[in-house]
C-alpha cells in the first residue's frame, strides 16, 4: 500500500496487537476501520511507539487525498481542540489517515471528541484554510 499523502510505501507495524500502516516517507499513519478507536485502549508505553512527530499545522494539510484501500476521495474532518486537529477519513471503507504527529495530538483529547468527528451524520466537516 502507498501513502495517500506522499505516495511512498507503507509498512505494517503491530502495536498491542493492532496492525497499523506507517509511511516510510512522511511518517503518516493509515488506520483501518475501528483501529483508531482501538488504539485509545493501549497503554502509554505502546502509544508512545505510534507517533513521535509534532503535528503539522492546518496550513500544511493538502485536501483531496485518495483512500489507499479503495481509491475513493477522502473527507477532511476536524477534532475540535486547541489548535484543531484535521485528519482524513474514507466514507467508503471508514479508514483514517493521520499525518505525523496527529495521533499523539488526538490521544491527548477525550475519545468523545474523536468519535464526534468520525461518526457519520454527527461530525462537523471543515477544511483547513486555503490562503
Amino acid at each position: 500500500m502507498n501513502c495517500p499523502r506522499c505516495n511512498d510505501s507503507m509498512a505494517t507495524q503491530a502495536i498491542a496487537g493492532i496492525h497499523i500502516d506507517r509511511c516510510h516517507g512522511c511518517g503518516g499513519i493509515w488506520l483501518d476501520a475501528m483501529e483508531a478507536e482501538a488504539l485509545y485502549t493501549v497503554g502509554e508505553d505502546d502509544s508512545s511507539k505510534i507517533d513521535t512527530a509534532p503535528p503539522k499545522s492546518a496550513q500544511d494539510a493538502t485536501p483531496d487525498l485518495q483512500c489507499p484501500r479503495c481509491r475513493m476521495l477522502m473527507m477532511t474532518l476536524m477534532v475540535e481542540s486547541t489548535p484543531p486537529i484535521y485528519f482524513e477519513n474514507c466514507g467508503t471503507c471508514y479508514g483514517v489517515f493521520l499525518d505525523a504527529g496527529e495521533f499523539k495530538a488526538m490521544r491527548s483529547e477525550p475519545l468523545e471528541k474523536w468519535l464526534r468527528a468520525t461518526i457519520p451524520g454527527v461530525f462537523r466537516l471543515r477544511f483547513p484554510p486555503t490562503d
